[in-house]
């Protein structure tokens, strides 16, 4: 009695284990990948047109800082796609180690570039409701010299835990260690949560400011419109003013 309770009680899965498989497979080999191999064109080509435009510009050096970063995600992610899910993970590299292990590096490439992107779209997003806030002094606040410098110093950051993920735990890679939870925060997680609040936070400023200024603009716009009628009343009114001094002064002048 109590094995067929047991047995109806246990939960049937919705489909097949190997319809499953099939559907990691798409996922996996061709939608991931078609997104990463795009986002490699895409890139690209926005390298190519900020490199065209120049980097004089304070927006144009974190695009193109950007695009860089996210052509680097995109590369690992799509090599990371096609080398650490089976059948692909199962071959063998002519040295004996199997391919996820190319995976798993493309992976300790991948998650720094995501926190470069992350450090960028703060310093764009800061930027941004800097131009909003204080429009007279951004350009003072935000030089290329200092944006190019704070990009430098966020690559350095990932970059040293990048040569870290490699040079620490060592081949093979698609093995879990202890120490390498704690480089993935410090690389990815970290940086992405430190962004996210730095985005917020200068969002809603931005918010706040470009509503009061509209607010402003409005009642500036009122106010006008105000002192327009009003100047139109007072001419208005002055003119039969006007009209009858002129026709006093003809009746005076003929009498």
């Amino acid at each position: 009695m109590n094995v067929t309770d047991k047995n109806a009680h246990q939960a049937t899965p919705i489909i097949s284990a190997h319809v499953s498989r099939i559907i990691g497979y798409i996922n996996g080999f061709v939608l991931t990948t078609l997104v990463g191999v795009l986002g490699v064109f895409t890139n690209t080509a926005n390298i190519c047109v900020y490199v065209k435009m120049g980097l004089s510009e304070t927006t144009n050096i974190s695009f193109f800082a950007m695009s860089i970063s996210d052509l680097l995600v995109s590369l690992s992610a799509a090599v990371a796609q096609l080398t650490y899910n089976p059948p692909v993970s199962e071959m063998k590299l002519p040295s004996g180690a199997p391919l996820s292990e190319i995976g798993m590096a493309a992976c300790f490439i991948m998650f720094p570039g995501m926190g470069c992107s992350a450090w960028i779209t703060a310093i764009l997003s800061l930027e941004r409701c800097l131009c909003i806030s204080t429009p007279l002094r951004v350009k003072e606040i935000f030089t290329p010299k200092r944006i190019l410098i704070i990009i430098l110093i966020t690559v350095t950051y990932q970059s040293v835990f990048i040569f870290v993920l490699f040079l620490d735990p060592g081949p093979p890679y698609d093995v879990a260690i202890q120490t390498k939870s704690h480089y993935f925060i410090s690389s990815f997680s970290a940086p992405s949560f430190v962004c996210f609040f730095v985005v917020l936070v200068s969002t809603t400023v931005l918010v706040v400011r470009l509503k009061q200024n509209v607010e402003w603009r409005n009642e500036a716009a009122k106010q006008s419109n105000q002192n327009s009628e009003s100047s139109k009343e007072r001419k208005a009114a002055r003119n039969p003013v006007t009209l009858g001094r002129v026709m006093i002064s003809a009746v005076s002048f003929s009498t």
